[in-house]
């Protein structure tokens, strides 16, 4: 430790000084703190100041910024070091296999401050390879997946055991869906103080633009709701020969959700109803593939229904008599080449009511502004679509592209394969789509989960959620990728019913953690 340089601390003063940054950065120097506040408030800022800090501080220390992702951590490295000023000869970034294993020692003992993915943390520690003892500072980024045996909670775990004396700094938006999750955060990291804001925090919202939320509820209608009405069908004798065995109360389809089902096998366990496993698996299978037509769209379940042969035939598969039977039918056949006559053949066909708003809600977007802000300006407006599944984005690509070059979209996905045998975007790819998005070449990006956590994707306009989720870290994600310096607005497209549902749970699981934490439960 240097003992003069400790006696004083740094803060930037070439950026403006807010407030709630500033106070955090106070408390985050000195206790092991977990910052949570809404996307795009500057969590960067905060954790870099807290690294220039004890760069300084210990001249012979180590500083390692965590992040779940390779391009996450570059972006956070390029934002650090715009901040602190610390010489790229002491910064080094390690993700994946990019740098092998040997030469990670050389430089775990000549750099100082280090740009990671935690599983390479992880493995190191382990191996030997980085000094534990010199590690003074741990900077976490979407600390809330710090939970169970990820690489977070592992490399704490290591340090601790190692008797190291360091600084965690865990950042997140929320820190969890659930009071236990919350609780498994702030443990496994070794939090001992809490910085949370929100939007509506006296110190934050002067900083924060509108951001206008709209909820769109969408029935189902037209061949989709056809489709939904004959698979409900075909599942009703599954669902009765259960309703009759007193296994479940409910007599269709649609008022069963996989969970539902998966709880009934704790049942049978229990009850010595074995002989009703198949059943019981059978219908969870075809609840899913429910859940994929009336809340994504009939183009998600037509996969599904597709390849439920496939699915049945798998090396790992314990094939359910039921879905055996149908799959070997000539109703499963007829309904497959019914659906591939719409999918696959029809090249008009859109296969979801929500879809049809959603091509709206765009077009609209890009005329208005057209209209309000002159051509050059509604040109330099940018919207982001996110959608669960590789073939929504898919195909609301291929949606948006039919009014190109009013609306110029582009997907943005993860590196795995999608069911189709597409491949993903690399992460180099990734990088690339980016920089385009942000320079203008595209301006609708049609995502997956991957642009949700973290990135700096630049200023959008409008959000539109293609789908909910009950996750409030997943929609507090989405929603804040606008109203970052200027208003902006997010839609969210709700099928009628179960969507709708799971959206309440979601907001008021938020409301509840937020309540839990500034209470001081955690």
């Amino acid at each position: 430790m240097d003992g003069k340089a400790v006696s004083s601390w740094l803060y930037p003063t070439n950026m403006p000084v807010r407030d709630y940054q500033f106070n955090i950065v106070q408390k985050a120097l000195f206790h092991n703190t977990l910052v949570s506040i809404p996307t795009g408030m500057g969590k960067t800022l905060i954790a870099a100041v807290v690294m220039v800090n004890y760069y300084r501080w210990f001249p012979e220390g180590k500083i390692i910024f965590m992040a779940p992702t390779r391009p996450l951590a570059a972006q956070q490295q390029e934002a650090c070091t715009k901040v602190t000023g610390i010489p790229y000869d002491d910064q080094i970034s390690f993700f994946g296999t990019s740098v092998p294993p040997a030469k990670r020692g050389e430089y775990w003992v000549n750099k100082r401050v280090f740009f990671c993915t935690p599983q390479i943390v992880e493995k190191d520690l382990k191996s030997g390879v980085c000094p534990g003892s010199a590690i003074v500072c741990l900077v976490v980024d979407e600390a809330h997946k710090a939970t169970g045996n990820y690489a977070y909670s592992v490399v704490v775990r290591e340090l601790v055991s190692m008797k190291a004396t360091f600084r965690v700094l865990a950042l997140s938006a929320t820190p969890g869906s659930r009071r236990e999750a919350v609780q498994e955060v702030v443990s496994n990291l070794r939090i001992n103080r809490i910085e949370i804001r929100t939007e509506d925090s006296f110190d934050l919202r002067r900083y924060t633009f509108q951001r206008q939320i709209d909820t769109l509820v969408v029935p189902m209608s037209g061949a989709a709701d056809q489709i939904r009405r004959q698979f409900v069908d075909v599942a009703r004798p599954m669902v009765m020969r259960l309703k009759d065995a007193k296994l479940i109360y409910q007599d269709s389809l649609e008022f069963l959700t996989p969970f539902m089902v998966h709880s009934v096998r704790g049942k049978l366990r229990d009850s010595g109803m074995n002989h009703f496993y198949g059943d019981v698996a059978a219908l969870h299978k075809m609840a899913l593939m429910y859940e994929s037509l009336v809340l994504h769209s009939v183009r998600e379940f037509y996969q599904e229904v597709q390849g439920l042969p496939d699915w049945l035939r798998g090396p790992n598969a314990k094939p359910p008599k039921p879905l055996v039977q149908w799959t070997m039918s000539q109703g499963y056949r007829d309904f497959v080449a019914s659906l591939r006559k719409m999918v696959i053949e029809d090249r008009d066909f859109v296969s979801h009511p929500k879809l049809v708003e959603l091509e709206k809600l765009v077009l609209m977007h890009f005329t208005d502004a057209a209209e309000a802000l002159g051509a050059k300006a509604a040109d330099e407006s940018k919207v982001i679509v996110f959608a669960k599944y590789r073939s929504t984005v898919e195909e609301i690509n291929q949606l948006l592209s039919k009014h190109s070059p009013l609306v110029r979209p582009t997907t943005f996905v993860g590196q795995g394969k999608a069911k189709s045998g597409e491949k993903g975007l690399n992460q180099r790819e990734q990088l690339a789509v980016l920089q385009r998005f942000q320079r203008g070449g595209y301006n609708v990006l049609v995502s997956t989960s991957v642009g949700e956590e973290g990135l700096d994707i630049g200023e959008v306009d409008l959000i539109v959620c293609y789908d909910s989720s009950q996750s409030p870290i997943q929609m507090l994600q989405r929603m804040g990728r606008t109203g970052r310096k200027r208003a902006g607005r997010v839609v969210l497209l709700l099928a009628q019913g179960r969507e709708e549902g799971n959206y309440r749970k979601s907001q008021s699981s938020y409301k509840n953690i937020q309540s839990f934490i500034n209470k001081g439960h955690a």
